[in-house]
């Protein structure tokens, strides 16, 4: 297993926790034009194999983008709402995954399509992207961990919460605010869950625990603990 982190916003936090699953993305929905396309497109035949390919590969698989590391403050500015989202924490179990590969130039097109070369295509990215420092679970839409939804008439997929893919930590934002239904929902998680508050260091660029505002979020479960086991 592995820890690995999910930068979002605090609705989609929110709904993610309360459904006990979280949203599959597809590659024509992500910011990086280059997705399965990080190839040498110089040949004209080259470039049509490839886009049917990952039209191909966008109606069958998705992916869920995840993180190493949850202190690095461009992430929280990109993805995490501008410092006020979460990021959800997980253990994800090791054969789920794989690493992105970051790399300087387009690399060479196969003659022939392999397995390995469309996993290949799936995690790579340009090394400016490295400091997202990422690893992505590709997923079926449709297996059986795969949830679809029709929110607002629009197409969702979504991926199950199980004993492979685990919430174990929910991470404020610094500037994170939460209505108080929010906060129920929160305080309600199991105490396996960690809770804690993000701010950024004050001697380095990162993001680190605010131990403070931390323990006041602890010591309010604990008491809400005592009070629903004492009824």
């Amino acid at each position: 297993m592995a820890n690995l982190y999910y930068f979002t916003s605090v609705k989609h936090a929110i709904s993610n926790i309360e459904n006990d699953r979280i949203k599959i993305s597809l590659f024509s929905n992500l910011n990086d034009p280059y997705e399965l396309l990080g190839i040498n497109l110089g040949n004209k035949e080259t470039r049509k194999k490839f886009r049917d390919l990952k039209e191909q590969i966008n109606d069958e698989e998705g992916l869920i983008c995840l993180s190493r590391n949850w202190r690095n403050p461009l992430m929280w500015g990109h993805y995490g709402d501008r410092h006020k989202g979460i990021v959800l924490g997980f253990e994800v179990k090791d054969s789920l995954w794989n690493e992105v590969k970051y790399e300087s130039k387009l690399i060479d097109a196969p003659e022939n399509l392999s397995h390995d070369f469309i996993k290949k295509l799936t995690g790579t990215k340009f090394e400016a992207w490295k400091y997202e420092d990422e690893v992505r679970v590709i997923q079926k839409l449709s297996g059986n961990e795969c949830l679809f939804e029709l929110i607002d008439k629009e197409e969702y997929y979504f991926r199950k919460f199980n004993e492979d893919f685990i919430l174990k930590e929910v991470i404020l934002g610094q500037k994170c605010s939460l209505s108080e239904m929010q906060k129920c929902t929160l305080l309600k998680l199991s105490p396996e869950v960690e809770i804690t508050k993000a701010r950024i260091a004050f001697q380095d660029y990162k993001v680190v625990v605010n131990k403070i505002k931390t323990k006041e979020i602890n010591l309010l479960r604990e008491q809400l603990l005592k009070e629903s086991t004492a009824v």
